[in-house]
């Protein structure tokens, strides 16, 4: 029990990461969530359990929690999503980037190339 008056330590990355895992019942959207309200790659928070957390970091993570308990996406609370090695924002207005749709975008591009090498050795075979 802490002395009136004295100040309340703050928690530990580690004491947020358990606390956020149990509530979410996902102990990886407990990472993604705590990593990206204290600004750090999930690999870097992970190193560091005993890293005292700010009470702001304390106050965002449990809003966040909440959205997704929810029902919120995750890729809404976050606010951004990777796809295909880029960070997308996103929010209610847009869809959510998915694997599959990777995969059809990796698809298109295969056979454009293919189709713009085909033409190029067609061209080359013709001449100008």
């Amino acid at each position: 029990m802490t002395p009136a008056g004295a100040p309340v330590p703050s928690p530990s990355v580690g004491d947020l990461l358990g606390a956020t895992s149990a509530a979410l019942g996902s102990a990886q959207e407990s990472r993604w969530i705590v990593a990206h309200v204290a600004g750090m790659r999930v690999a870097d928070l992970m190193a560091r359990p005993d890293l005292a957390v700010a009470p702001a970091v304390s106050v965002a993570v449990a809003d966040m929690v909440q959205r997704r308990l929810s029902g919120e996406p995750l890729q809404y609370v976050l606010g951004t999503w990777a796809f295909r090695g880029l960070e997308v924002r996103v929010d209610r207005r847009a869809l959510i980037p998915r694997p599959e749709t990777e995969q059809v975008v990796a698809v298109a591009l295969d056979e454009l190339v293919d189709g713009l090498v085909a033409d190029e050795r067609s061209r080359q075979l013709v001449g100008p």
